[in-house]
Parts: structure tokens; sequence; C-alpha cells
């Protein structure tokens, strides 16, 4: 019976890690469509900097994101848009 018991224990560690796959993927999958609409530069890095542990193509992904994300020229990407109506004039 004891090896019963640990081997439920363990396919419920599997899980977890399974189901900790899943979610990391699913804001993978997010930060990519993020990242091509410009929107939520924040989520961006934090994702980038979930993806520097999977090494190593995690880590140079990552690095790079961070070093685009962090150039003066692409935060203003990131900011919200101005509403139509205020560009057009008269």
């Amino acid at each position: 019976m004891p090896g019963e018991i640990r081997q439920s224990i363990i396919d419920e560690e599997h899980l977890k890690l399974l189901s900790l796959g899943y979610v990391v993927s699913a804001c993978v999958s997010a930060f990519y469509s993020m990242f091509k609409h410009r929107k939520s530069r924040v989520f961006c890095m934090v994702i980038a900097g979930i993806g520097c542990l999977e090494i190593p193509y995690g880590t140079v992904l990552g690095v790079f994101s961070f070093l685009v994300l962090g150039r003066d020229s692409v935060v203003p990407l990131f900011s919200p848009r101005p509403p139509i109506d205020s560009l057009v004039e008269g």
C-alpha cells in the first residue's frame, strides 16, 4: 500500500509540472501576439524574463527581447494611440 500512495504523489507532481508548462506556453503565445500588435510592453518584458530560464534558446530570445524592448525608439511604439477624432482637424 505505501507504494500506491507514493505513486499518486508522483502523478500529482507531474500533473503540476505539466500544468505549469501549459501556462508558460500560453503566456509565451500571448507574448508574441502582444509584441506583434505592440501592446503591454511590461507583460512582454516579464515573459522575456521567464523565457530566460529556458536554456539555451529561451535565454538568447529573452536577452534580445530585453534589448529591443529597452530601446528609446521602441518605447513610444507601445504607448496608447490617440483616438482618430483627435487627429482630424476641422
